[in-house]
């Protein structure tokens, strides 16, 4: 089974700010039962105190995540943003980075986020498929090369 299927890649969306983002997303995943309602309040917490923004060589990106009891069912998202929006650097502090791609993950089991984020890791190091993911709007391709690096759960 794969974490990120077509229904959760959002293709060219705009947010105001990370805010308004975590508001959309945990009203759009709890709709769809991936979610409690605790997550919303539970991701930004955890975002506050550890920021998920990333520099990479092809892009900057961000891969907010929550504790597994604020998920009812494993999954991972893609959005794709219009214009970019902040998310603090991970790991730096105070560093911001401009967050074009986020990564949304709802990861069910303990440790299961280290493994995830792992296989992802790799994924960002790929020029090519990074390419892909940031120009691409066919969600079935993008599935496809997301899912050949994080397998299923």
């Amino acid at each position: 089974m794969s974490l990120l299927t077509k229904d959760l890649i959002y293709l060219d969306y705009e947010f105001e700010s990370q805010t308004s983002f975590f508001d959309w997303f945990s009203k759009e995943m709890y709709q769809k039962g991936y979610v409690k309602q605790t997550f919303n309040k539970s991701i930004k917490e955890r975002e506050k105190q550890y920021p998920t923004g990333l520099i990479t060589q092809t892009c900057q990106l961000a891969i907010p995540h929550t504790d597994p009891n604020h998920i009812n069912k494993p999954f991972i998202s893609l959005i794709r943003l219009k214009k970019p929006i902040s998310f603090t650097h991970m790991g730096m502090g105070v560093e911001q980075s401009q967050a074009q791609l986020l990564f949304v993950l709802g990861v069910m089991k303990d440790g299961g986020q280290v493994e995830v984020l792992s296989r992802l890791m790799n994924l960002f190091m790929q020029e090519n498929e990074m390419k892909l993911i940031i120009n691409e709007n066919q969600k079935n391709k993008i599935e496809k090369v997301v899912n050949g690096f994080i397998g299923g759960e």
